[in-house]
């Protein structure tokens, strides 16, 4: 195919002539034609809405009244003032006293004359002590009594009897000790202790004058060696003075 038509190349059409252009007649132009208005018909109005109710307004409270205003205080009316104290009458003056003539001066009296001292006193010797009146014995013995009274309580005192000290308890008489019967100490121990006292070792009635004394005993110092000797036959005449009534 290609080859033939490369052998019979294709014809060109003869060119046309141009001839003279022909011009379109030109259109005429005309009143311009209006539309036909459209006849317009009876406007139709939309039916109103009805409008809602108006609520009704509650009805207004009732101010409260207002409160009277309480009346005024009236002033109290001012307080008449007192009228003036009238001044009293000056005081007249008391005519001035006569002034007292001088005294006269005393005459200066006399020195009196020194009195002579008088020469010193010689100061007396100094006393001696006393010597007790109880042996050494019975005064070693008394010296151990009065420490055991000063540990009690009690109104204690001492005083001098049967020749010797004695130391009573209100008034009533408990112990002692005796320059008479220095080695021996007095003990009262009643009328119902009397036998049971005598009953006790180195325990002897007591004899005063010749005559023995019920409620009364000696105690030999042997059987006072020790404290525990002394104060039982302490307490045994404490307890009895005890059953007494006070002196004082």
């Amino acid at each position: 195919m290609n080859k033939t038509a490369a052998a019979n190349p294709p014809k060109k059409a003869p060119a046309r002539k141009k001839g003279p252009a022909q011009k379109a007649p030109a259109r005429k132009k005309g009143p311009p034609k209006k539309a036909p208005a459209r006849k317009k018909g009876p406007a139709v109005k939309a039916p109103a809405k009805k409008k809602a109710p108006a609520k009704k307004k509650a009805p207004a409270k009732k101010k409260a009244p207002a409160k009277k205003k309480a009346p005024a205080k009236k002033k109290a009316p001012a307080k008449k003032k007192a009228p003036a104290k009238k001044k009293a009458p000056a005081k007249k003056k008391a005519p001035a006293k006569k002034t007292a003539p001088a005294k006269k001066k005393a005459p200066a009296k006399k020195k009196a004359p020194a009195k002579k001292t008088a020469p010193a006193k010689k100061k007396a010797p100094a006393k001696k002590k006393a010597k007790s009146p109880l042996p050494a014995v019975a005064e070693a013995l008394l010296v151990r009594v009065r420490t055991l009274v000063k540990r009690r309580k009690g109104l204690f005192e001492e005083r001098r009897m049967f020749g010797g000290v004695a130391f009573l308890f209100h008034g009533h008489m408990t112990v002692g000790v005796s320059g008479k019967h220095p080695r021996q100490m007095t003990v009262r121990v009643g009328k119902d202790g009397h036998a049971d006292a005598l009953a006790q070792p180195h325990a002897t009635p007591m004899t005063f004058t010749g005559r023995t004394m019920k409620g009364f005993v000696f105690v030999d110092q042997k059987g006072l060696t020790s404290d525990a000797a002394l104060q039982a036959w302490f307490d045994r005449s404490l307890a009895h003075a005890r059953t007494l009534p006070p002196k004082y």
